[in-house]
């Protein structure tokens, strides 16, 4: 990792080995690298979002994520019309908009936060997996078999208006239902072969 170079000649050849199309993009490459310390990627929860109807926080003040997901500012922008709504529903009666708010959005953050985190670790650790490409392909081609019953996460989340806890919630039940329908096709074809092995 990045904390382990302490040196400018350590700097060099770990940017040249993995990192080599980058380098002339960058001419101050060593001085900037220890000029500007690497940083950190967060997830916060916090709770209260509010306090009375005095203050309320939004976006990442509120709920930060790692941007594995690319959807920090898509939930604060749904944070602005979630909180506008419980505005709009409890007129002059702001620290009960503030609790509305905070009760529909908090589990939406706390979704998008999980699989933000979780999609870090699939593009870390799976995408060049032979199996998790080919599930992805079953995914696609069972999306386009049966658009209604089958959505996958990815589209749900970047591509609707679905809550990030539906959507979460959604794909978990899919996946259930997948491993379901393998273990009985699992067995369906076991039985054949003992059948025909008789």
């Amino acid at each position: 990792g990045f904390d382990a170079l302490a040196t400018p000649a350590e700097v060099v050849r770990f940017f040249e080995r993995d990192f080599r199309d980058a380098i002339p993009l960058m001419p101050e490459l060593t001085d900037d690298f220890f000029s500007h310390p690497t940083g950190a990627l967060l997830t916060i929860r916090t709770h209260p979002w509010h306090l009375d109807g005095r203050a309320v926080l939004l976006g990442d003040a509120a709920h930060a994520i790692v941007p594995f997901y690319g959807q920090g500012a898509n939930a604060a922008f749904e944070d602005g019309v979630a909180l506008l709504e419980a505005i709009d529903a409890n007129p002059g009666r702001l620290a009960r908009a503030f609790e509305r708010y905070e009760a529909v959005r908090k589990p939406n953050a706390d979704a998008i936060a999980d699989l933000a985190i979780t999609n870090f670790h699939e593009m870390r650790d799976h995408v060049a997996s032979p199996l998790f490409l080919a599930k992805k392909r079953l995914d696609k081609l069972l999306h386009k078999l049966f658009p209604r019953w089958f959505v996958p996460l990815y589209p749900m989340i970047s591509f609707s208006t679905i809550p990030y806890a539906e959507a979460k919630a959604k794909a978990e039940r899919q996946e259930r239902a997948l491993k379901a329908i393998g273990i009985g096709l699992v067995l369906a074809l076991s039985a054949v072969v003992a059948i025909l092995l008789l």
